[in-house]
Protein backbone atom coordinates (compact mmCIF):
# COMPACT_ATOMS: atom_id res chain seq x y z
CA UNK A 1 0.00 0.00 0.00
CA UNK A 2 1.45 3.40 -0.98
CA UNK A 3 -0.03 5.59 1.73
CA UNK A 4 -2.03 5.30 4.93
CA UNK A 5 -4.82 7.31 3.26
CA UNK A 6 -5.22 4.67 0.53
CA UNK A 7 -4.98 1.89 3.08
CA UNK A 8 -7.62 3.58 5.25
CA UNK A 9 -9.99 4.00 2.28
CA UNK A 10 -9.68 0.31 1.44
CA UNK A 11 -10.30 -0.82 5.02
CA UNK A 12 -13.28 1.46 5.60
CA UNK A 13 -14.90 0.39 2.31
CA UNK A 14 -14.49 -3.26 3.31
CA UNK A 15 -15.95 -2.73 6.79
CA UNK A 16 -18.87 -0.68 5.48
CA UNK A 17 -19.74 -3.42 2.98
CA UNK A 18 -19.66 -5.96 5.78
CA UNK A 19 -21.87 -3.79 8.00
CA UNK A 20 -24.44 -3.34 5.23
CA UNK A 21 -24.62 -7.11 4.80
CA UNK A 22 -24.80 -7.75 8.54
CA UNK A 23 -27.56 -7.82 11.16
CA UNK A 24 -26.36 -4.35 12.29
CA UNK A 25 -27.21 -2.64 9.02
CA UNK A 26 -28.76 0.75 9.77
CA UNK A 27 -27.69 0.82 13.42
CA UNK A 28 -23.88 0.91 13.26
CA UNK A 29 -21.60 3.20 11.25
CA UNK A 30 -17.95 3.16 10.19
CA UNK A 31 -15.98 6.37 9.53
CA UNK A 32 -12.41 7.49 8.97
CA UNK A 33 -10.47 10.09 10.94
CA UNK A 34 -12.88 10.49 13.85
CA UNK A 35 -11.99 12.54 16.93
CA UNK A 36 -12.58 10.54 20.09
CA UNK A 37 -12.59 11.70 23.70
CA UNK A 38 -9.18 10.62 25.02
CA UNK A 39 -8.76 12.04 28.50
CA UNK A 40 -9.86 14.46 31.20
CA UNK A 41 -7.56 16.77 33.13
CA UNK A 42 -8.34 19.13 36.01
CA UNK A 43 -6.57 22.45 35.45
CA UNK A 44 -6.87 26.17 36.13
CA UNK A 45 -7.76 28.08 32.96
CA UNK A 46 -9.13 31.59 32.50
CA UNK A 47 -9.13 32.15 36.25
CA UNK A 48 -11.09 29.06 37.29
CA UNK A 49 -10.56 25.36 37.90
CA UNK A 50 -12.00 23.31 35.07
CA UNK A 51 -12.32 19.81 33.73
CA UNK A 52 -10.39 19.89 30.44
CA UNK A 53 -11.46 17.34 27.83
CA UNK A 54 -8.86 16.09 25.35
CA UNK A 55 -9.75 14.54 22.00
CA UNK A 56 -7.61 12.56 19.57
CA UNK A 57 -8.25 11.55 15.98
CA UNK A 58 -8.46 7.81 15.31
CA UNK A 59 -8.01 6.15 11.91
CA UNK A 60 -11.25 4.13 11.77
CA UNK A 61 -14.07 4.11 14.30
CA UNK A 62 -17.15 1.91 14.37
CA UNK A 63 -20.00 3.29 16.46
CA UNK A 64 -23.76 3.63 16.86
CA UNK A 65 -24.77 7.15 15.71
CA UNK A 66 -27.89 7.14 17.88
CA UNK A 67 -25.74 6.62 20.98
CA UNK A 68 -23.71 9.81 20.50
CA UNK A 69 -23.84 12.45 23.24
CA UNK A 70 -24.97 15.85 21.98
CA UNK A 71 -22.52 18.62 22.87
CA UNK A 72 -25.24 20.59 24.66
CA UNK A 73 -25.61 17.64 27.05
CA UNK A 74 -21.89 16.98 27.33
CA UNK A 75 -20.63 20.49 28.08
CA UNK A 76 -21.05 22.65 31.18
CA UNK A 77 -19.52 25.76 32.77
CA UNK A 78 -16.95 23.50 34.46
CA UNK A 79 -15.87 21.81 31.23
CA UNK A 80 -13.41 23.20 28.70
CA UNK A 81 -13.16 21.64 25.24
CA UNK A 82 -10.29 22.63 22.96
CA UNK A 83 -9.79 21.91 19.25
CA UNK A 84 -12.85 19.72 18.80
CA UNK A 85 -15.77 21.72 17.47
CA UNK A 86 -16.00 25.49 17.77
CA UNK A 87 -19.66 25.43 16.71
CA UNK A 88 -20.47 23.05 19.60
CA UNK A 89 -22.71 21.11 17.21
CA UNK A 90 -20.61 17.98 16.71
CA UNK A 91 -21.70 15.20 19.10
CA UNK A 92 -19.31 13.17 21.24
CA UNK A 93 -18.99 9.76 19.59
CA UNK A 94 -19.03 6.66 21.78
CA UNK A 95 -16.61 4.31 20.00
CA UNK A 96 -17.44 0.61 19.96
CA UNK A 97 -14.36 -0.47 18.02
CA UNK A 98 -11.27 1.36 16.75
CA UNK A 99 -8.80 0.24 14.08
CA UNK A 100 -5.38 1.88 14.15
CA UNK A 101 -3.86 1.45 10.69
CA UNK A 102 -0.17 1.43 9.80
CA UNK A 103 1.88 0.89 6.65
CA UNK A 104 4.32 -1.94 7.32
CA UNK A 105 7.36 -0.30 5.81
CA UNK A 106 6.90 2.73 8.11
CA UNK A 107 6.06 0.79 11.27
CA UNK A 108 8.40 0.06 14.17
CA UNK A 109 8.14 -1.09 17.76
CA UNK A 110 7.78 2.54 18.88
CA UNK A 111 4.44 2.71 17.02
CA UNK A 112 3.21 -0.40 18.85
CA UNK A 113 4.23 1.07 22.21
CA UNK A 114 2.73 4.50 21.46
CA UNK A 115 -0.63 3.28 20.19
CA UNK A 116 -0.82 0.59 22.85
CA UNK A 117 -0.62 3.41 25.41
CA UNK A 118 -3.33 5.38 23.56
CA UNK A 119 -5.50 2.25 23.52
CA UNK A 120 -5.18 1.93 27.30
CA UNK A 121 -6.13 5.61 27.77
CA UNK A 122 -9.20 5.29 25.57
CA UNK A 123 -10.29 2.11 27.32
CA UNK A 124 -10.14 3.90 30.67
CA UNK A 125 -13.00 6.06 29.35
CA UNK A 126 -14.69 3.57 27.00
CA UNK A 127 -14.25 0.14 28.62
CA UNK A 128 -16.51 -1.56 26.05
CA UNK A 129 -14.46 -0.34 23.07
CA UNK A 130 -12.16 -2.83 21.34
CA UNK A 131 -8.90 -1.51 19.83
CA UNK A 132 -7.28 -3.33 16.91
CA UNK A 133 -3.87 -2.60 15.39
CA UNK A 134 -3.85 -3.40 11.65
CA UNK A 135 -0.83 -3.32 9.29
CA UNK A 136 -1.11 -3.60 5.52
CA UNK A 137 1.83 -6.01 5.43
CA UNK A 138 4.67 -7.23 7.63
CA UNK A 139 6.78 -8.28 4.65
CA UNK A 140 9.03 -5.20 4.54
CA UNK A 141 9.37 -4.79 8.30
CA UNK A 142 9.47 -8.48 9.21
CA UNK A 143 8.50 -8.04 12.86
CA UNK A 144 8.97 -11.25 14.79
CA UNK A 145 6.02 -12.77 16.70
CA UNK A 146 7.81 -12.34 20.03
CA UNK A 147 8.42 -8.65 19.28
CA UNK A 148 4.75 -8.08 18.52
CA UNK A 149 3.76 -10.04 21.64
CA UNK A 150 6.02 -7.95 23.89
CA UNK A 151 4.92 -4.55 22.59
CA UNK A 152 1.22 -5.02 21.80
CA UNK A 153 -0.28 -5.79 25.21
CA UNK A 154 -2.48 -2.69 24.99
CA UNK A 155 -4.42 -3.94 21.95
CA UNK A 156 -7.31 -6.36 21.80
CA UNK A 157 -6.03 -7.80 18.53
CA UNK A 158 -3.06 -7.25 16.20
CA UNK A 159 -3.24 -8.08 12.48
CA UNK A 160 0.05 -7.87 10.56
CA UNK A 161 -1.18 -8.55 7.03
CA UNK A 162 -4.45 -6.93 5.98
CA UNK A 163 -4.75 -8.70 2.62
CA UNK A 164 -4.31 -12.13 4.16
CA UNK A 165 -6.25 -11.45 7.35
CA UNK A 166 -9.13 -9.14 6.39
CA UNK A 167 -11.65 -11.94 6.94
CA UNK A 168 -10.15 -12.47 10.42
CA UNK A 169 -10.41 -8.73 11.08
CA UNK A 170 -14.12 -8.80 10.27
CA UNK A 171 -14.62 -11.93 12.37
CA UNK A 172 -13.04 -10.15 15.34
CA UNK A 173 -15.27 -7.11 14.73
CA UNK A 174 -18.34 -9.33 14.44
CA UNK A 175 -17.52 -11.24 17.62
CA UNK A 176 -17.06 -8.00 19.54
CA UNK A 177 -20.44 -6.69 18.36
CA UNK A 178 -22.10 -9.96 19.33
CA UNK A 179 -20.57 -9.62 22.79
CA UNK A 180 -21.87 -6.04 23.12
CA UNK A 181 -25.28 -7.14 21.87
CA UNK A 182 -25.42 -9.94 24.43
CA UNK A 183 -24.96 -7.39 27.23
CA UNK A 184 -27.42 -4.87 25.82
CA UNK A 185 -24.79 -2.34 24.77
CA UNK A 186 -25.88 -2.00 21.12
CA UNK A 187 -28.94 0.01 20.06
CA UNK A 188 -32.15 -1.86 19.44
CA UNK A 189 -33.16 -1.38 15.81
CA UNK A 190 -36.80 -0.95 16.80
CA UNK A 191 -36.25 1.45 19.69
CA UNK A 192 -33.51 3.89 18.76
CA UNK A 193 -33.49 7.07 20.79
CA UNK A 194 -32.94 9.40 17.83
CA UNK A 195 -32.68 9.25 14.03
CA UNK A 196 -29.47 7.92 12.56
CA UNK A 197 -27.06 10.33 10.92
CA UNK A 198 -25.26 9.27 7.77
CA UNK A 199 -22.90 12.27 7.64
CA UNK A 200 -19.21 11.52 7.92
CA UNK A 201 -17.59 12.59 11.17
CA UNK A 202 -14.10 14.00 10.85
Amino acid sequence: MDTEAKFSSEVVRFLRRKLVASQWRGTLACDERVKILKDFTIGRTQGRWRLIAGFQQQDIVLYAPCQSIQMTEFSSRALRINKYDKTKQKPVIIPLLICELKIGVKTNTHALITYGSISAQLKSIFPHCAYHFVMDSNRERGMKPETVLRHSKGFDRVFLNWHEEKSKVWKAVENHFKYLEEYGLLPDKKNQSQPLRSAKVS
